[in-house]
């Protein structure tokens, strides 16, 4: 994209999301894994809405396509409802702290959550006085397995 002091081509400058990878780049990325740039391996060396060149602007309506792809499927009022994070304990601390939680509010999880769930609810329970609480993991799968076994039944004698 830029010009280089010898004037060929552009000059490389690794900004990670923005700038174009070089091949050896993409080669080390597919080797090793995805660690960063999540559009890497798919060949699409740009960040969608950071950058104007072509790669970025792919990115860009493949994310607004799968926005909209993922809004029809959880029936999202707008796709813009739909949103992308790094990773689940992002989303979770999103919601923890995005939220407005009263002190009548109950959150529940279950008995199998891994730190990463348990700590942001805790932590609302001491700040805002929620109330916080668990579910048998193992009940909730038995009672939906009865549940599924009584709907094959009903639907074997119709």
């Amino acid at each position: 994209m830029f010009g280089n002091p010898q004037g060929k081509g552009f000059s490389y400058s690794w900004g990670k999301c923005s700038s174009l990878l070089r091949q050896c780049m993409h080669d080390i990325t597919a080797k090793h894994g995805n660690r960063g740039n999540p559009f890497i391996l798919r060949r699409l060396p740009g960040c969608g809405g950071r950058s104007v060149h072509r790669y970025a602007t792919a990115v860009s309506r493949k994310m607004v396509n799968c926005r909209n792809n993922l809004g029809k499927l959880f029936n999202a009022n707008e796709s813009n409802e739909i949103i992308f994070t790094k990773n689940a304990t992002h989303s979770l601390n999103q919601v923890a702290k995005g939220l407005n939680w009263e002190k009548d509010d109950v959150i529940l999880t279950t008995d199998r959550e891994h730190n990463s769930n348990l700590v942001p609810w805790l932590q609302l329970e001491e700040e805002k006085g929620v109330t916080t609480g668990s579910l048998s993991l193992m009940k909730i799968i038995h009672s939906a397995l009865r549940i599924s076994k009584m709907h094959v039944r009903k639907l074997e004698r119709t």
